[in-house]
């Protein structure tokens, strides 16, 4: 759900629905790309798996993986419009990128621990499997001052000399057992895997040495194309190494289960077994019900209606990462983010990554989106006679990266009240959770909140990029907007 590891078909930031035979919805066979979700897919809906496969075809079709992961997004960003991101009918959730993102730290705690148990009560119990990924660069702070992006000690080497294989395993480490992720999985009897367990020289018993090199199967640096994201496919499972090693992993997990070599989990003292009828752990309230919500983005994973626009100007819809203009470099070919540049004999260059949204560059652009509030404007509209008024919430998420990003300020223009909220799309390095955990220089998207007033059938946003910045630039992009229903107060 967190991330965009895991393949399966299509560009990243992109939803699509694999079926057991065939190709996806919305897909040609050449969009189809290889990631460690197919593997796993295709074993547990094997014949031998699952017998009743072998009635029909039918049955077999019934079958399906989602791809819900969206890159850069914190785990509980999930909350808004779950229903919109993830399948009501899942049976199996796998949550991935939890050690690099880290969000079971400070405010996220109770938002993260609220989408938990709105997945654990989707109709069909779903089992939930935490994937903890491993940034094999992740270093300590002497080491981030020295060389603050991943990228750079990927490059150079430093990753993967024994010390810098000791202090990767030390953060991954405390990020995975002295987090409250630990504390959640043994609460709510979560499945958990280790890609640090599994892989790491340190955990495995195979050493460290002082350095890799040459063809050495167990080399790391192989695994990676920057540290962290496994290396492209290129469509062939033969340069898949990294992505196969994922898909083990899990599968041998799922041979063990059906194996039964786990037992049956019990429910503690005084506890009801699942799904989530006991208390939360770090909330004090559960939830009750899902409010309504009106949804809005510019593509990417969720299931989401862009949001009609009244006035536009300086704002366009972007579907890459691009740091000065809308359009990337005439070099950037979709699915060759490192194309080399031979004809001028300039070095290899990083394309964008995709980042779908709404982007400005320009000071003064602004742009103002008219949010229906419901497609029964009648019942608004009568109930506006008789001065009904709606407490609501109003989400906008954006990007926010420690480079080129401005300042913008929402306010509501007609048909809502709202006060004006200015956001930053500046980050500086992101702290450790602990004081010598180095930090990190991270793209994300970030969530803001605020209350609304509502009294129209529709609510006009508007948005004004600034002319100023902290980054000594003035990009601004946003991902997605949220309404949100409260009760509603006669005034």
């Amino acid at each position: 759900m967190t991330a965009d590891y895991a393949g399966m078909a299509g560009s990243m930031q992109e939803r699509y629905r694999l079926g057991y035979i065939g190709l996806p919805a919305r897909c040609k066979d050449k969009c189809v790309h290889l990631g460690w979700a197919l593997p796993i897919f295709r074993f547990l809906t094997m014949p031998q798996q699952q017998p009743a496969l072998n009635e029909s075809e039918a049955v077999r079709a019934a079958s399906a993986v989602v791809n819900s992961g969206q890159s850069a997004r914190y785990f509980d960003n999930y909350l808004d419009c779950t229903s919109s991101a993830v399948p009501a009918e899942a049976d199996i959730i796998f949550i991935d990128g939890v050690n690099g993102m880290s969000p079971m730290v400070g405010n996220h705690r109770k938002p993260t621990e609220k989408l938990l148990r709105r997945l654990l009560s989707l109709p069909h119990q779903p089992a939930i499997v935490q994937l903890h990924w491993i940034d094999w660069c992740a270093c300590l702070r002497s080491c981030f001052n020295e060389q603050p992006l991943r990228a750079h000690r990927h490059r150079n080497g430093s990753c993967y000399t024994a010390e810098g294989l000791r202090q990767s395993y030390e953060v991954a480490t405390r990020r995975e057992e002295q987090q409250d992720w630990a504390a959640l999985a043994r609460y709510y009897q979560l499945s958990v895997l280790s890609m640090r367990r599994a892989f790491h020289p340190l955990a495995n018993g195979s050493g460290l040495p002082s350095a890799y090199g040459g063809s050495n199967p167990d080399d790391p640096s192989s695994l990676t194309s920057d540290g962290l994201h496994p290396k492209a496919c290129r469509g062939s499972w033969q340069r898949c190494r990294y992505v196969l090693l994922i898909a083990s992993l899990v599968n041998t997990f799922f041979a063990d289960v059906m194996a039964d070599r786990f037992g049956q989990p019990q429910p503690g003292e005084g506890e009801d077994p699942l799904p989530v009828s006991f208390k939360p752990f770090f909330t004090r309230a559960s939830e009750h019900s899902v409010p309504i919500e009106r949804c809005f983005g510019w593509g990417g994973t969720d299931r989401r209606v862009q949001p009609a626009t009244i006035h536009v100007e300086g704002w366009r819809q972007s579907s890459l990462d691009t740091a000065l203009s809308f359009d990337p470099p005439a070099w950037c070919v979709d699915g060759q983010r490192h194309q080399r540049l031979s004809a001028q004999g300039q070095a290899s260059t990083a394309c964008p990554k995709p980042k779908p949204g709404f982007t400005a560059f320009a000071p003064g652009s602004q742009a103002v989106f008219e949010l229906p509030v419901s497609p029964d404007s009648h019942y608004i509209t009568s109930s506006r006679a008789s001065h009904v008024k709606w407490n609501a919430t109003l989400s906008l998420e954006f990007l926010s990266s420690y480079e080129g990003m401005g300042i913008a300020v929402v306010s509501c223009d007609h048909g809502c009240e709202c006060d004006p909220v200015t956001l930053d799309g500046h980050r500086t390095a992101a702290t450790g959770v602990h004081a010598d955990e180095g930090s990190s220089l991270i793209s994300i998207w970030e969530r803001a909140t605020w209350a609304v007033v509502l009294h129209d059938p529709i609510c006009a946003v508007r948005i004004v990029l600034q002319n100023r910045t902290h980054s000594g630039r003035t990009k601004f992009k946003i991902g997605s907007m949220t309404l949100r229903w409260a009760a509603a107060v006669r005034t």
